[in-house]
């Protein structure tokens, strides 16, 4: 009675430190490196440690790392933070399977991210784009859920801001303050 009892506090105290304040890893860099690559091939990912922290009344890890840095022929994307809940099971067979990703962009220069997704899929309206912008911040949240394939379902959330906007179009008409929030 008193070895079972020692094992159910050892084990208690575990969910608990587990449950509240995690583990720090770099186990799963890798890994997700490697998806991004297979999902995209012209996108890099720079990820700093990984915060995991358990939900036991889910059987899944909550996983976030912030700081995190995407690249694509040499633009860049500074990222705030990156969320997914991992499935318990996964996580024992050392295969990383996320139901759903949480990424949030730091305020970005408007004209670097449509660069950034230029570098990506190059498209005319892009370049024009691209070329119209004289100034604005961006702030970029977005939401997606995963099917049991992997493949993204089609209910994602964008939300953001656009801040101190400036657009210049032909015959010298000039757009500035441009100020909105978004939601896709």
């Amino acid at each position: 009675l008193k070895y079972v009892s020692v094992l159910f506090g050892i084990f208690f105290l575990l969910i608990t430190y587990l449950s509240t304040i995690g583990i720090d890893t770099e186990k799963f860099n890798k890994q997700i490196q490697g998806l991004v690559k297979q999902k995209n091939d012209k996108l890099d990912i720079n990820l700093q440690k990984i915060k995991l922290t358990l939900d036991p009344l889910n059987f899944k890890f909550n996983a976030k790392t912030i700081d995190a840095k995407i690249f694509s022929k040499g633009k860049l994307i500074e990222l705030e933070f990156i969320k997914t809940q991992i499935s318990l099971n996964s996580f024992i067979q050392n295969k990383l399977v996320a139901s759903q990703i949480e990424i949030s962009t730091k305020s970005t220069l408007l004209k670097n991210f449509v660069s950034f997704v230029r570098s990506i899929n190059n498209k005319p309206e892009l370049f024009f784009l691209e070329q119209f912008i004289k100034k604005g911040y961006l702030i970029v949240n977005l939401n997606f859920n995963f099917d049991e394939f992997g493949k993204v379902k089609q209910d994602y959330k964008i939300t953001g801001s656009l801040k101190d906007g400036k657009i210049s179009l032909f015959n010298n008409n000039k757009f500035k303050k441009i100020n909105f929030l978004f939601n896709i």
